[in-house]
């Protein structure tokens, strides 16, 4: 199974299946600061597991289409750009309809929910609208790493009619601790995004472009070029230099 793969819901129901890997899994389960636990199940189904999100609940089915778990997932706003994280045999997503109020959540394919993060202090509101954010788990689980934008210049360009600068932050919540601000960045072409964390690599995010529309459903921005933060330093390095 992919880990750290972003489902990204374009549809009313969208669908990704998940692997029984636990057997198989390396490092680490994360200890959260606040559990929250539905009654687990007392034989967990093994096999690869159906994840599916209707915009209000998360449900793992098996492949034969019985719901073996599910878990309230709602979000602050609709179109956030992280809706379900796979992780290594479980899905973490958001849930609460409010920034102050939601937090990340672990559903496990026994039907135990763990919350493993808050939110940081995203804003409500941007430029007139209400700004984009993600998060991002890191292979071992330990970690969940949230960004997004959090300001936009007052002065506007006289060209684009887009605000000059745009700043993002980047917060990482360990072990289920209150999200720490770990990179800032200033820029004059969009937020920051993360959308994967590999052992390799660290944490993936995008530069998504501020105020770009018009395509819809056919067009996704959540890749959209891309740096690689390393963990161990919290720098950010571009994934493609052109020359």
């Amino acid at each position: 199974m992919a880990r750290g793969r972003r489902l990204r819901i374009a549809t009313t129901l969208s669908v990704v299946c998940i692997a029984g890997c636990s057997a198989s899994s390396t490092g680490g389960s994360p200890t959260p600061h606040s559990l929250r636990t539905t009654t687990p199940s007392a034989s967990p189904v093994a096999g690869p597991l159906i994840v599916t999100w209707d915009g209000s609940t998360v449900s793992l089915l098996t492949t034969a289409g019985v719901v073996v778990a599910r878990a309230p997932a709602r979000q602050p706003w609709p179109g956030i750009e992280s809706d379900v994280v796979i992780g290594r045999d479980a899905v973490f997503f958001l849930n609460g309809t409010s920034i102050a109020g939601a937090t990340i959540q672990r559903l496990d394919r026994t039907g135990t929910v763990t919350t493993v993060s808050t939110l940081p202090p995203i804003p409500a509101q941007l430029d007139g609208v209400k700004p984009d954010f993600s998060f991002a788990v890191s292979p071992d689980e330990s970690q969940v790493a949230i960004g997004g934008l959090t300001a936009v210049s007052q002065q506007t360009n006289q060209s684009s009619f887009e605000p000059e600068t745009y700043t993002s932050e980047l917060w990482v919540s360990t072990h289920g601790s209150i999200p720490a601000s770990v990179f800032t960045q200033t820029v004059p072409d969009g937020g920051l995004l993360p959308f994967a964390w590999t052992q390799a690599n660290g944490v993936y995010a995008a530069q998504v472009p501020w105020g770009v529309g018009g395509a819809g459903p056919f067009l996704s921005y959540s890749a959209a070029s891309p740096v690689t933060i390393d963990p161990s330093t919290w720098q950010a390095a571009p994934l493609v230099t052109c020359t």
